[in-house]
């Protein structure tokens, strides 16, 4: 038929059958029709998942799955369909418009940083003892001090996701998108050398605190995606906004 053509052949097509309905509703085979006009003004868009190393799949495929049930969400009631490469076999789809592919390019996790840094403190008037002076006791005053080391650990992650999108006819690149994202990752403790007078609350606080234990490498890959999902989404939101 002349509207698989094309998308605005399909499109035009769909609207005369969906007012055809309108004044006679389920005229002959109009919801056939209709459906099958829908299906052919339609943008298909196969949306492949990124694979990487197998420690990382299930973040990968949390990622992806996030993402594909976003830009579903906002293709609603529009002519656009994205699959997945599952649902396109099923379906036995021949002839999809477009392919989106996502690949983990480049990506570390757990590159740490360590560092110290050690300060001198001082207070004055402290009491520090008494003295007896004439049969009374009187308070003794100094000054006190103490070297606080402050010790800082961190743990950096960051990687680059490309996006590209793919004529499905000529296998043509029509975009391309590198996204990147870090996500950083420290803990502080200390330890002093002197009197902790010389100290305030919080640098006491600092010294009885343990390094804390990281979280995992596959939480760490969870948080520096989570700018990337941002990106990827804005991104395919402003691409196929036309649709």
């Amino acid at each position: 038929m002349l509207f698989r053509s094309t998308l605005d052949q399909a499109r035009v097509a769909y609207q005369y059958f969906q007012n055809a309905n309108k004044y006679v509703n389920g005229y002959k085979d109009t919801q056939a029709k209709i459906v099958e006009a829908r299906y052919y003004a339609t943008l298909r868009v196969i949306v492949q998942k990124p694979y990487t190393n197998v420690n990382f799949q299930y973040s990968a495929d949390f990622f992806y799955n996030s993402l594909l049930a976003e830009i579903r969400q906002n293709a609603q009631n529009r002519f656009i369909r994205f699959y997945t490469q599952d649902e396109a076999r099923k379906e036995n789809m021949r002839n999809p418009h477009q392919f989106i592919v996502l690949n983990f390019e480049d990506f570390s996790i757990g590159n740490i940083k360590e560092s110290s840094n050690t300060t001198e403190f001082k207070r004055d008037s402290v009491i520090v003892g008494t003295v007896k002076v004439e049969g009374k006791i009187y308070n003794s005053y100094n000054t006190v001090t103490a070297k606080l080391t402050i010790f800082r650990r961190e743990i950096i992650s960051g990687g680059v996701l490309s996006l590209r999108i793919i004529d499905a006819q000529s296998n043509q690149e029509l975009q391309r998108q590198n996204l990147t994202g870090t996500y950083n990752w420290n803990t502080s403790w200390a330890n002093f050398k002197g009197d902790d007078r010389a100290l305030n609350n919080e640098q006491k606080k600092l010294c009885n605190r343990e390094p804390q234990t990281p979280p995992s490498q596959q939480d760490m890959f969870v948080e520096f995606t989570k700018p990337i999902y941002n990106q990827a989404v804005s991104y395919i939101r402003s691409t196929y906004s036309r649709y």
